[in-house]
Order: C-alpha cells, then structure tokens, then sequence
C-alpha cells in the first residue's frame, strides 16, 4: 500500500493564511447490561440522562454543543492539535461542510498496514499548518539566516484594512500587497541590478476579528541588510498611518537564535481561531460561527 501523505509544501513568501475515526467497528449486541463508570459520569454531564429532548437528533446536538463548550474551557489557542478539535467541533455543530469535517477528523490517523500517518494538509488545519511551519524554517528561514545577526532583523506587523466580509476584504489584500511590494522596493533602493541594499522580506498574511469586522493584516520578517530601520517604518506608516498600532516593529527576543527562528516560521503559517479580549492580552475562542466563517474561506482561498 502507497502512503496516503497530502500535505503540501511550504512557499517562502506571502501565504494567505482532530483527533482519530476508527475504520471499521464490529457489530455488538443493541443491549448493554454494563457500561464503565467514567461513561457514566459523562453522560451525567453532558445531559444524555435527560428526558427534556424528545428525539435522538436533538439529543446528538446538545451533546455536540456541550462537548464543544467543555473543550473551549480546557482548551488553549496554543496547542495545535486542540485548535483542531475546537474546528472540527464547529463544523459538527453548524453542519457546515461533512466532507471537509471527515478529512479534519482523519488527520494524523496511522495506516497499521504501512506504518505511516495521514495528513490532510488543510489551511485550516492546526497541526498541517504547524508541520508547514517546520518546513519553511528547515527549506527556507534557517538556511538564509543562520549567519545574519539577530539585531538585523526586524518582526514588523502592518494593519492594512478592515471589512466585513471576508472575500471582498481579501480582493482588497492584493491590492494592497502591490502597494507593499512597492514600499519595499523603495526602501531596497530599486531592484534587480539597480539595487542598493540586499533586503530580504518573508512574510504572511492574517485575519483577526474585530468587534464586526475582520481585521486583514500581514506580518513581515525582515533582513535589513545594512537598510535603517527607523526609514522602513516611516516609508509604512505614510502609507498606512502613524497610529500606535499601525506599523509596529520589534527586535529579536533574548533567546537562541535559531529558536527565534523557528518561533516566527511557526507564527506565519499558523491557523489561528482565537480574539482578543478587552486590552487584547488575553485571548478567547471565536464564535462557532467565526470559526466556521474562517475555514470556509480559507478553503476558498486554498483553490
């Protein structure tokens, strides 16, 4: 048997942006005279003892509701396998897209006869998208900058547009991507031949929600070569405005470089399904709607 492996591999540039399903199960008795204790006790929890629901289709949905708040709760953003659970938990509620909810749900499953693990190599998925990450650092990011000091490059992050819709904010994105690849080329001194500094841009774009509009912005991760600093951030922010958060630049962390490294590669391909909260240092799960709304878009955008 081939490998049933369908990740994609990672690109060097701008990139817009579980758990397991038994194959088969033997037929059992309809009647049960034990079931384990901690079965029970979920049961207990997740209401299924309740007479309040007549069908067994509505019982099925309060279950699905009630497992999805319970893995909100012990669930962080951070974890890539629990960001997937926390999709497919949104998919299985709204019902959105059983064949893309099935594929999500096989990711990382083992094929016993090959020894092999299947991946689905969605954008919207946590984990893919984290092995993506791995892929960009090995092929790309670590052989061009293991040698450049740390204090040459600069994390920039430029907030570009809001909208409320997420297609048509995207057209807005690629027009908005030429006007960047302008100022850079600018700040570059030219290209080609008539180039004065050899600055090298990796970058990704991102969604965030805010309030009722989605926040498009990208992240740069910028070799400046020699270039000043301080000039790429006015050359951004007379485009896209002075605010305080506009155009926001740091420096590399006090860490191991190729840590930091890594750390970024990760960050750019990430699938993110968090929102911030009130001063924006702590972060909460988007609605299942949101959810749901991000990954049909990005699997729009993945074709």
């Amino acid at each position: 048997h081939r490998s049933d492996h369908t990740d994609t591999s990672a690109a060097p540039c701008v990139q817009p942006a579980g758990g397991r399903t038994a194959r088969c199960v033997d037929s059992i008795p309809l009647q049960f005279k034990v079931i384990s204790m901690t079965c029970a006790k979920k049961t207990v929890k997740f209401g299924l003892m309740s007479d309040d629901l007549s069908s067994a289709r509505g019982r099925m949905r309060k279950l699905r509701i009630d497992l999805a708040d319970d893995l909100r709760s012990t669930t962080t953003g951070a974890g890539a396998k629990g960001n997937r659970k926390i999709v497919i938990a949104a998919l299985s509620i709204l019902r959105s897209n059983d064949t893309l909810m099935r594929r999500m749900a096989r990711c990382g499953s083992r094929n016993e006869h090959n020894d092999t693990r299947f991946f689905c190599g969605h954008p919207a998925c946590g984990v893919c998208m984290q092995r993506r990450g791995n892929r960009l650092f090995r092929q790309h990011l670590w052989p061009a900058l293991e040698t450049v000091p740390p204090d040459q490059l600069r994390w920039v992050t430029v907030l570009m547009v809001r909208h409320a819709s997420l297609d048509e904010g995207a057209a807005e994105m690629e027009r908005q991507h030429r006007r960047l690849q302008h100022v850079l080329k600018k700040f570059a001194g030219g290209t080609g031949k008539n180039r004065v500094a050899n600055v090298r841009v990796w970058g990704a774009r991102e969604i965030e929600r805010d309030g009722t509009e989605w926040q498009f912005h990208v992240h740069l991760l910028v070799d400046l070569a020699g270039g000043d600093a301080d000039r790429l951030l006015d050359l951004l922010r007379d485009v896209w405005g002075r605010g305080d958060r506009q155009v926001q630049a740091k420096m590399m962390q006090q860490r191991e470089h190729q840590a930091n490294v890594l750390r970024l590669a990760r960050y750019m391909t990430k699938a993110r399904y968090t929102q911030s909260v009130g001063t924006g240092a702590e972060r909460e799960w988007m609605s299942n709607e949101d959810i749901v709304a991000v990954v049909r878009w990005r699997d729009r955008q993945s074709h």
